[in-house]
């Protein structure tokens, strides 16, 4: 970044980003919101989450909690620590590799399916409401 302001206002769009997902908004109305692509999206919510430096979620009976990631591939994997950032670290997967990662969920989740044919994660239906 060229200067301390454009920094800033960099540090403040990703936090910004950071707080729109974890309200639920999807990676394309984060993009159209603050004018970026959705590719470019993912990493400004990681480095949103970092920048915020929020305690995490004492979930596990320590500093650890489990993220289940969502590839592009069809595959799934959970992975643990103090938040979706440093747990993707510790695991081995760096920066480029979110590329081909299409979303995180909290917890060991399960309610989503890959679809084969239309090559993407589709939500399971909800149990019915009694």
């Amino acid at each position: 970044m060229a200067g301390s302001g454009v920094t800033k206002r960099y540090h403040a769009m990703a936090i910004r980003c950071a707080k729109l997902a974890a309200q639920g908004w999807t990676h394309r109305a984060i993009a159209d919101m603050v004018q970026k692509k959705p590719e470019q999206i993912k990493g400004l919510i990681v480095l949103g989450e970092r920048l915020q430096c929020a305690p995490p979620k004492k979930t596990l009976g320590g500093d650890v909690n489990k993220y289940t990631l969502y590839w592009l591939t069809g595959d799934r994997q959970v992975v643990t620590g103090p938040d979706p950032a440093i747990a993707m670290t510790m695991a081995g997967i760096g920066g480029g590799a979110l590329g081909a990662l299409d979303f995180y969920a909290s917890g060991d989740d399960h309610s989503y399916e890959w679809d084969k044919v239309k090559r993407k994660w589709m939500p399971l239906p909800s149990p019915p409401k009694t």
